[in-house]
């Protein structure tokens, strides 16, 4: 066989594959493109998010955080994360909007870190803004807690607020909402101020509310963790 007879073909075929793989990348963008060849963790290392928040800088394992373009590194307005209690374990949800969906039973812990705006957190709330609507008897609640329904037109009266009635200064908090018809409470919202800049606000079904002790460490802590020094720190 004619040696020339088949270069020809070969050569034009080899035109061909680059051409395209050429136009492939194009279309694939530069943005794509780092995160085509960005290094990869090493298998069981999960990939850690470099975001900050109110200029905090946190450092967040991917998996924690509910939506991905919230793992880009940079600057966010707000982190969402969804742990399953109580081992705060990643849990795995990026379509629910909702503890409602989840139903009664769920163990998610749905957990936002915001800037804060200066305002108290839930438990400076109690002294400040809720005692004075309260109204109606206590309501035994769960693991010495004891609950408190509130005025109508207060803005708060779908709600009951939770609290512990040994600590008369600054005590654990949380609102609880009713989302059935039943009237009882279903979901449950907290509040923590965590130093100046951040807010750390965790929703959860309202048996969890028995482990609120553990719960309410278990959660600051976890955040707690995932601050680093800010550049002007040393400054």
């Amino acid at each position: 066989m004619d040696l020339r007879s088949w270069i020809g073909p070969l050569a034009l075929s080899t035109a061909l594959i680059v051409a395209a793989a050429g136009i492939g990348l194009a279309l694939i963008g530069p943005d794509a493109l780092g995160d085509l060849f960005a290094e990869r963790p090493a298998a069981g290392a999960p990939h850690k998010a470099e975001v900050t928040v109110a200029g905090e800088p946190l450092s967040i394992p991917g998996p924690l955080i509910r939506f991905g373009d919230q793992r880009r590194a940079g600057a966010h307005g707000r982190i969402d994360l969804a742990v399953d209690w109580p081992s705060l374990e990643p849990a795995g949800l990026e379509s629910s909007t909702d503890t409602d969906r989840l139903g009664p039973a769920s163990t998610v812990v749905f957990v936002a870190i915001e800037p804060r705006d200066g305002e108290p957190d839930t438990s400076g709330r109690v002294a400040t803004v809720y005692r004075r609507f309260f109204v109606g008897p206590e309501i035994e609640g769960p693991a010495g807690l004891v609950g408190r329904r509130m005025a109508p037109g207060s803005g708060y009266e779908d709600e009951i607020l939770f609290l512990d009635p040994a600590d008369a200064a600054l005590p654990f908090a949380a609102r609880c909402f009713a989302t059935t018809d039943s009237g009882r409470a279903e979901v449950c919202l907290r509040e923590i101020a965590l130093g100046d800049k951040l807010l750390v606000a965790y929703r959860f079904r309202y048996p969890l509310l028995a482990d609120w002790r553990d719960l309410d460490k278990a959660v600051a802590g976890l955040v707690a963790g995932f601050r680093r020094p800010r550049p002007d720190a040393g400054s």
